[in-house]
């Protein structure tokens, strides 16, 4: 009635596997509440996570922005320059806390 075939939803359940094998502790490692929780377990982890942040914010950011910008031809441009700076301090945040989580969680 639906017109969803059993061969749809075993390849439904299998997207959603992969993607919670593949994604999720991404995802956990940058939730809110997850770093209430290292910040009030892990404080000195957590700091050393911070300051690895602050590090990057000083010594590669801008450079790491700039180059996206160039390799995409939006140097100048204001409101790629504001989405390409979110990328990277994302892409910074993960990495760092990532690796925070799988060490705390390990």
């Amino acid at each position: 009635m639906s017109g969803v075939t059993a061969n749809d939803l075993r390849t439904a359940e299998a997207t959603v596997r992969s993607r919670e094998e593949n994604e999720f502790t991404d995802w956990f490692s940058l939730w809110g509440p997850w770093h209430a929780v290292l910040k009030r377990t892990e404080a000195d982890r957590w700091a050393q996570a911070e300051e690895q942040k602050y590090e990057m914010l000083e010594n590669e950011y801008s450079q790491r922005v700039a180059d996206r910008l160039k390799a995409s031809g939006l140097s100048g441009d204001a409101d790629a320059e504001r989405e390409a700076g979110a990328q990277v301090m994302r892409e910074t945040e993960q990495q760092i806390y990532r690796q925070l989580t799988d060490e705390v969680l390990a």
